[in-house]
């Protein structure tokens, strides 16, 4: 079973660092949500729930069979009473064999009954033993940046599975000149108001289409594919993916420099709707993590330690990949955007106008 979890791209963010963080994003989701892998196992215990009614169906059965048995031969008996003495000697022979046949049938079926419990019981126990021995076998060697996904194979009593997972990066639809990092930062700044009716519209959108996914009225909005707008992919969970979507926006776009230091902030855009994101600084060569398992706090990774998580031989690859770019440029310019010297008004002004 393979889980594929697209990933919304600026196209301004180099293109060096991508299959690292992709990597390093697969590694995260397995760990984190293992509660979720975890669930793939949890059709056992329907299993063991079919055993034991299957159990408790078939000493039902055994029991009636067995008083019908016992009833018509009573009643067999009763009316033979009423027979003459000749017929008597003659049916009382013939009872005698019936009984003991009958005495016979009965003592095999126990015999039968007590072996079919022994073994559905051993059967049951192993299986319980199994939920409480399932064992989780993550790959040993080196991640490889390749289309493998990152995987950990799941065993247990009954046979093993390989649990994997891939993400891919998918370059965001640009519309009005608006960047991933000017609608988070936007919506970061939403009043409290703002933030209810926001969260509830949202909501109730995604349960829209996760009841046409679940029902699967029309195919077109059941399995629909990812489009690249964020509104649309990750605040309505509209498309076949769901809520497996994240973003990676450009850092050098946030036009507030305390932006990534507000908890509180960051902790509003994950209740408004929107998924773990991340931020990726080409200028300090540095990746920061926004999770919604963190809280509202932000892990900042150099992108140098990113690599090296993944082996000296990816390592020495993004440092030949980084000395080819750089002889490439005739020098180096970090442009500030207007946006970050004219203030953030504007943009949460014209953003607010636009809803």
């Amino acid at each position: 079973m393979i889980v594929v979890y697209p990933l919304l791209i600026d196209d301004s963010i180099s293109k060096n660092i991508i299959p690292g963080i992709c990597k390093s994003l697969e590694r995260f989701i397995l760990i984190y949500q293992m509660d979720e892998v975890s669930k793939v196992i949890g059709s056992k215990i329907l299993t063991i729930g079919g055993s034991l009614a299957a159990t408790a169906f078939d000493v039902k059965r055994m029991v009636a069979k067995t008083k019908t048995s016992e009833s018509k031969l009573l009643e067999d008996m009763a009316d033979k009473k009423r027979l003459s003495n000749t017929e008597k000697d003659y049916w009382s022979d013939k009872n005698k064999r019936e009984q003991e046949k009958h005495n016979q049938e009965v003592e095999k079926g126990k015999m039968d009954f007590n072996k079919n419990l022994v073994t559905t019981a051993t059967d049951l126990m192993r299986n319980v033993k199994d939920l409480r021995t399932t064992q989780f076998n993550f790959a040993k060697e080196s991640p490889t940046i390749s289309l493998e996904p990152t995987w950990v194979n799941v065993t247990t009593g009954t046979g093993s599975k390989i649990i994997g997972i891939k993400v891919i990066p998918f370059p965001v639809k640009k519309e009005s000149n608006s960047s991933l990092a000017s609608l988070l930062t936007a919506e970061s700044s939403l009043s409290f108001f703002h933030t209810l009716i926001f969260s509830a519209a949202r909501k109730v959108i995604r349960m829209f289409w996760a009841l046409c996914r679940g029902i699967r009225i029309l195919p077109f909005l059941s399995d629909r594919t990812l489009t690249g707008n964020p509104e649309k992919d990750i605040l309505w969970a509209s498309t076949y993916h769901k809520r497996n979507v994240y973003c990676l926006i450009n850092f050098s776009d946030i036009v507030n420099d305390e932006f990534f230091k507000n908890a509180g902030g960051i902790h509003k855009l994950h209740k408004v709707g929107w998924n773990s994101f991340l931020a990726a600084d080409d200028v300090n060569k540095r990746i920061l993590f926004c999770m919604k398992e963190f809280h509202g706090l932000c892990h900042e990774v150099p992108y140098s330690f990113v690599y090296s998580s993944l082996g000296s031989e990816h390592h020495k690859v993004y440092n030949d990949l980084e000395d080819i770019k750089k002889a490439a440029s005739p020098f180096f310019k970090t442009g500030v955007p207007v946006e970050k010297l004219m203030g953030e008004s504007s943009i949460l002004e014209n953003y607010l106008e636009k809803l």
